[in-house]
């Protein structure tokens, strides 16, 4: 009997796995859908993706990360569109994000994957090598990474009062 519940138990846990892989494939599919259906336009982004990936997992919390995702994706787009510069775009991805999260972790996060997808894509339509691309999206990363470990350095922290 235990053998069985324990069989049981693994193949429940295995199964809850798998789920939760499909709905963020699902979700990350919804955040390009929505970026691709809205333009460029970061909150029409958010809440397409919000609304579509809540549709598809019932999760909030996934829908939430898509949105952010999408915000800052279109962010980036636009800013690399006007200034053709990738530190100003993923900057302008962050503060999108920021200002509609109202957390630097949360933005951080998707800033850098918006300038690691927009790195993948560019690559790959030249190149036609996900291996290349993925190289690509890596330094872009990492590049992401240091742009916004420089700008939190130069800016000062606010003051609170007391």
């Amino acid at each position: 009997m235990k053998k069985t519940l324990f069989i049981f138990a693994v193949a429940v846990l295995a199964l809850g796995a798998a789920s939760a892989v499909v709905a963020c494939d699902k979700a990350a599919t919804a955040s390009k859908t929505a970026d691709a259906k809205e333009g460029c336009c970061p909150q029409a982004a958010a809440k397409a993706a919000y609304d579509a990936t809540l549709a598809e997992t019932g999760c909030a919390k996934t829908a939430q990360k898509a949105a952010n995702d999408a915000t800052a994706a279109a962010a980036y787009k636009n800013a690399y569109a006007e200034t053709g510069c990738a530190k100003s775009a993923t900057t302008a991805a962050y503060a999108a994000v920021e200002k509609a999260s109202g957390c630097s972790k949360t933005a951080a996060e998707a800033a850098t994957n918006a300038a690691k997808q927009a790195a993948y894509d560019a690559t790959y339509a030249k190149t036609h090598c996900a291996k290349t691309a993925g190289a690509a999206a890596e330094e872009a990363a990492k590049s992401a990474t240091a742009v916004l470990a420089s700008n939190t350095e130069a800016t000062p922290e606010k003051e609170t009062a007391s």
